[in-house]
């Protein structure tokens, strides 16, 4: 990219050149080697270009455009090879010429400050650009203010840059990604939200296939405490297929939670587990088992309790989901869990609530002797004690009836 740019740059020059009246055979001469150089040549054949401009320029003494565009063709070759100090020399002594017109006295400034910034000679980059804006006859340029206060940026001067990088978007008919993100990333840095966000929207409406700038504008509005505009464009994000990480899709599942549409949540992870999209991590199965009781699909929530356990074997979950069974006359499969949580580390009062649960089924099922057997453990627990002796009596009742 950095040859491509300098070549152009010297082409546009050469074209300056012929038009300052440069002969024809001298001209020609340029074109040629800048064609050479354009090849990228290396060894024995850079050395004898080097020679061909040296030469070039002992006949140019005297005439300014020949000799600038000489000395900038001279430094484009020592990019070739890397060497930023003599190819900034070249430069330095190209701008120093008198009687250059202002518009290449511009290119040859910006070329040299270019040259400067690969070298990482930022203040002296900041000093060459500054002084071109402030010549008279400066054309406002988007890609020099850019320049400026990438250098800025580059000495951690944020608040000296960002007006630059501002004003390069504003010059620039459709700014580039990278201008963008200095803008955000310079008032996000300064704290001013509200014109990171502004940029953040224009990567958004330039880049829409970009999906980092989805989420970017998303933390926006969720740290500008808009989590309205956040759902809205992550669920938009969504859409368009940008949401791969189950970061993303539990963040999406919150913002979505926020704005009261549970059912969206829970279809959006029910979708992306089932595609393979979203692992059935305990935390993605936890947030759908919520979204789809807060949407009132027990039958749905239930399942998904029962995954969660089944997966991790927590046992608060484990009792949530025997209640859930047994509510739902689920008599057989209560049973089950709850042995599946006799096996488990439980507390007294966990017991306790088991045995009951388990009572209860054992007798819905006909199972009489085994109903009674479980409330009967469960008696001699406190905090199960009082319900386990209801339901015995009321055993009891029926069968002496």
């Amino acid at each position: 990219m950095l040859r491509f740019f300098v070549f152009l740059m010297s082409l546009a020059l050469a074209t300056q050149a012929y038009a300052g009246s440069l002969s024809p055979r001298t001209y020609n001469q340029l074109n040629d080697i800048q064609q050479s150089i354009n090849q990228q040549p290396a060894g024995e054949l850079r050395l004898q270009l080097s020679a061909k401009l040296d030469e070039l320029a002992q006949n140019l003494e005297g005439n300014s455009l020949g000799l600038a565009l000489t000395w900038q063709t001279h430094a484009q070759l020592h990019l070739l090879g890397e060497d930023y100090d003599k190819a900034s020399k070249y430069l330095s002594r190209a701008i120093q010429l008198q009687g250059l017109d202002g518009a290449t006295l511009f290119q040859l400034k910006a070329f040299y400050a270019q040259t400067l910034f690969i070298a990482e000679k930022y203040a002296g980059v900041i000093e060459v650009l500054t002084g071109v804006i402030a010549a008279a006859d400066y054309k406002a340029s988007a890609a020099v203010h850019s320049l400026l206060a990438a250098a800025y940026y580059s000495l951690d001067n944020i608040n000296d840059g960002l007006p630059h990088i501002v004003k390069a978007c504003q010059l620039a008919g459709k700014p580039k990604a990278a201008w963008l993100q200095m803008a955000f990333s310079g008032y996000y840095q300064q704290k001013n939200y509200a014109q990171a966000l502004a940029y953040s929207n224009q990567l958004v409406l330039n880049f829409p296939a970009k999906k980092d700038y989805w989420r970017q504008k998303a933390g926006m509005h969720q740290l500008l405490e808009d989590y309205a505009a956040a759902a809205g464009s992550k669920e938009l994000s969504y859409t368009l297929g940008f949401i791969v990480k189950e970061s993303d899709y539990i963040n999406l599942g919150q913002l979505l939670a926020s704005q009261g549409n549970p059912y969206k949540v829970a279809t959006a992870l029910e979708t992306a587990m089932n595609s393979g999209q979203l692992a059935a991590s305990e935390k993605s199965l936890r947030l759908m088992h919520q979204a789809w009781l807060q949407a009132k699909e027990i039958d749905k929530a239930r399942a998904t309790l029962q995954r969660l356990f089944v997966a991790f074997k927590h046992q608060k979950d484990g009792l949530r989901l025997m209640h859930f069974l047994v509510d739902a006359e689920h008599w057989q499969q209560a049973i089950v869990i709850g042995k599946a949580l006799h096996a488990l580390a439980l507390t007294q009062k966990q017991r306790g609530s088991v045995l009951l649960l388990d009572g209860i089924c054992q007798y819905r099922l006909g199972n009489t002797r085994l109903a009674l057997n479980a409330l009967s453990k469960a008696m001699v627990i406190e905090t199960s004690a009082s319900q386990a002796k209801g339901w015995m009596m009321y055993i009891n009742q029926l069968q002496q009836g």
